[in-house]
């Protein structure tokens, strides 16, 4: 049991800066799989922020909460629209790097929660734009992934696609740090488009990164769900 008392407690810290979020949220997950006291931590953190108008740690703040934290308690679509603000707000104190970071994730919620596919295109380009203008390439890649997967769900790429392509490698090499990204979004654009086995074949390829414990639960959530329903499917059609 967690002592806040004892100054080497990690919700001791927390107290005292909310940029210990994350480490300190993921010790909870990972050794005591407490959701209710990561929830109390990580609106610590809110309250502090608010509290001493540290601006420029909003986007590391709502990145770590409302990607790896926040979606077991609030809506898809609202964390998403917290981490867009955080994108803002990066933008804005020049933190563009994880304001991207906030981008890419407000992207994948807003995939989840069904949001308007067609503004996620458009805002899609527009991050493009700023990982070209301010040369942070290691989103980009990431952010092209995304883009295919929005375009081929609208209208299976045949009027909205662009030339640039992300460079995925070899989906077959358990090295390859694109793998997960690949089948992830093979296995939602086989499910929307209706290729039952195809989703499954993709979603079971799937090995979440064990360190980055917060969002690997949400990628299992995920990953269970398409297994799950297409698995369902699948029996159905031999059935």
């Amino acid at each position: 049991m967690l002592c806040c008392a004892s100054k080497s407690c990690p919700v001791y810290f927390v107290a005292h800066s909310p940029l210990l979020l994350r480490p300190t949220s993921s010790f909870v997950l990972t050794t005591l799989f407490c959701f209710s006291i990561n929830s109390r931590i990580a609106k610590n953190a809110l309250s502090l922020r608010e509290r001493f108008d540290t601006v420029a740690q909003t986007p590391e703040v709502y990145l770590n909460f409302y990607s790896g934290i926040a979606w077991r308690f609030e809506t898809f679509q609202v964390c998403a629209d917290y981490l867009c603000r955080g994108f803002e707000t990066g933008l804005s104190t020049g933190n563009n790097r994880t304001g991207l970071l906030c981008a890419l994730q407000a992207t994948t919620l807003s995939i989840i929660s069904g949001a308007n596919l067609k503004s996620m295109l458009n805002k899609i380009d527009y991050y493009l734009h700023l990982s070209t203008t301010f040369n942070i390439a290691s989103g980009r890649n990431v952010l092209l992934v995304f883009r295919e997967t929005v375009s081929v769900l609208i209208d299976k790429g045949e009027a909205t696609s662009i030339e640039a392509k992300p460079i995925l490698g070899d989906p077959n090499n358990l090295g390859n740090t694109m793998r997960n990204v690949y089948y992830r979004h093979e296995a939602v654009r086989a499910f929307w488009l209706g290729y039952t086995e195809r989703c499954l074949h993709c979603s079971q390829k799937i090995i979440p990164a064990e360190e980055d414990y917060a969002r690997l639960v949400l990628i299992k959530f995920q990953v269970e769900f398409y297994q799950g329903k297409e698995g369902e499917d699948v029996v159905a059609e031999v059935m």
